[in-house]
Order: structure tokens, then sequence, then C-alpha cells
């Protein structure tokens, strides 16, 4: 039975499902004396989870032109929707104008795998979205908030075909609305730093078997700031480079520099007139020269020369002897 599963294609996941009600029905049969079979556990095998990329979601919740057909408007909504709760597809096709209360910010889910009652709050992003829907939608309380272009349920296979007509317009070849729930899960547990407990009631486990799954292919601590832990990252760090001139020569070089062109400026009283002038900016071109190309030396020289001729200049202008030296 198995192979002809495995030959039939089937996923190893879901032979697994399949014999696991196969063995509780054999347990019954056993007890009550039927059958003396017995079969072995056939164990779930562990599978990483593909998700939508930020870029195809980006793409995803492009809000639609107003010219756009009520179709196209509400599978935006149903995909802005799934980003938010990542709830199953069965649950969206059952939600009823009347579960969602806008002033908690939060919806009812009725219809759950697990068939328990689901309160799941909604941002605030997504209440004004829905706000807008619902007053395009209309209908009455019982009505479905997603519905048909005819006010009817959608049923499984339209929905599935909606989404992935939405999708491909779109230009994003992934199709999968379930995945959508993959997507929340990273999202939620990587980028959002949600905690586990509060994750297990948001995607409605009944058990922490699933929850620890998605933990552990999606889990923050060990992703986030990797590189400090790395030892690839740690080996090709870059190294600091001890440098000729120290941060002390260099400011002092700058300082020098400044000096200089006073000097030059105090300069101008030796040529009085035009020439003066061009003499001053070719002696300030030289400077800038040397500190552009990184002529550290030359840079020194040329601004310690051009210091003393400055000071001397200076002195002689404080001692009111004109601009003869």
């Amino acid at each position: 039975m198995v192979i002809s599963m495995r030959q039939s294609g089937l996923a190893h996941n879901s032979i697994s499902s399949y014999l696991r009600v196969f063995r509780t029905f054999l347990n019954w049969a056993r007890k009550a004396g039927y059958t003396d079979l017995e079969m072995a556990n056939y164990k779930d095998k562990e599978t990483v989870k593909e998700t939508y990329t930020d870029a195809e979601l980006m793409l995803l919740l492009q809000k639609p032109a107003r010219s756009c057909d009520f179709c196209e408007y509400r599978n935006w909504v149903i995909i802005n929707f799934l980003v938010n709760c990542g709830c199953r597809a069965g649950t969206i096709r059952n939600i009823q104008n009347r579960d969602v209360d806008f002033e908690r910010k939060q919806v009812i889910f009725r219809h759950t795998k697990t068939g328990k009652i689901q309160t799941i709050p909604l941002c605030s992003m997504l209440v004004s979205i829905l706000s807008d829907y619902v007053a395009m939608r209309g209908g009455e309380p019982s009505d479905y908030l997603f519905c048909s272009v005819y006010g009817t349920m959608l049923s499984e296979n339209a929905l599935k075909l909606a989404i992935a007509d939405y999708n491909h317009k779109r230009g994003v070849l992934k199709t999968s609305i379930h995945m959508f729930r993959h997507t929340f899960a990273r999202k939620y547990l990587m980028d959002c730093g949600g905690d586990a407990f509060t994750f297990q009631h948001l995607l409605g486990h009944s058990t922490l078997q699933m929850t620890k799954h998605y933990c552990a292919i999606f889990d923050s601590d060990i992703a986030g700031n990797f590189d400090l832990r790395s030892p690839l990252a740690q080996l090709c760090k870059p190294r600091e480079r001890i440098h000729r001139y120290t941060k002390t020569r260099k400011g002092l070089i700058c300082n020098n520099f400044f000096v200089s062109v006073l000097g030059c400026i105090l300069q101008t009283f030796d040529a009085p007139g035009q020439r003066g002038f061009f003499a001053c900016g070719h002696k300030i071109l030289r400077g800038v020269t040397c500190a552009r190309h990184r002529s550290m030396a030359g840079a020194l020289d040329f601004g310690e020369a051009l210091m003393k001729r400055g000071a001397a200049y200076a002195e002689l202008l404080a001692q009111g002897c004109g601009s003869e030296a």
C-alpha cells in the first residue's frame, strides 16, 4: 500500500497522514478482535516551508486602480488579510460581515481546522482597508465577507483560481494560498520578533508541535546579528592598518595649511596691485594641491615656511611699520 502511494506521486507527509488514519482503524479492529494486523509508524519528514519574498509581497500589496473591477479589489483585500492573519483558505471563505469588529480591531474565526472559535487582532492598516471594502461590498451581517460577484460564498476552487490569476497579473509566479500562512510565520517570528505562545494562538495550533516546527526553521534568535558570531565573518573582517602619519600630525598639517593661507594673504602687502594677488593665488593653489594629493610632507614644509613669514609680517604690522619687510 505504501509503495503504491509512492508510485502515485503522493508526498511523504501526505502518505504519513493517510497511514495515521489507517493505523487508528487497525487499532480499533484489533481491540474488537477482528484482526491481529499492526502497522509501523510512518514518521513525517521535516521540510523547509517555502514563502513569498518581500519583493513579491510588495507587488501583491500594491493597491489597484480605482477603475478596477470588484474581483480584483476583493482579491487585493484578501491578500492584505492573509498577510495580517496567516489564516487558512477555508477560514477566509467562511468569514461573515458580522465577524469583523472595527471598534475592537479584531475578527472572529468561526470556521477553523480544530473546530474552536478564534479571535484574531487586526492592525490599523487592515481595519482601514476592510472598512472601505465593507462600505463598498454592503450586504447583511450574515453574508460572507469575501463573496463572489453575485454575493454568494466562494468555493474552494474559485478562491484558488482568483488568487492565482491575481498573482500572475502582478508578475508573481507563486500562487499558493497556504504559502501566505508560511510567509506570515516567517515575518512574525523573524522580522517582527514575535513570541511562540502568541504565534500559536494566531495560527490556531492545538498543540505546540507545529509551532515548534515553525520556530525551528524561522528562528530569529539564531538568524539575527549572525555576522557577529559567524567564524567566516570574523576571519574575513577587515583589519585596521597602521598609517605612517598619526592623527596628531595630520591635525598639525591642517593647522599649518590654514596658517599658510593667512600668510599668503599677508604677503599681498609685499606686492601691491594685481601682481600681488596673482602671487597669493598661486601659493594658495600650491597648498591646496599638496593637501589634495595627500603630499603630507610637502604641505607641512610649505605651511611651516609661510607660517614663519606670516608671523614676521604680523609682527611688523603690529609695530606700525607698514608693508616693508
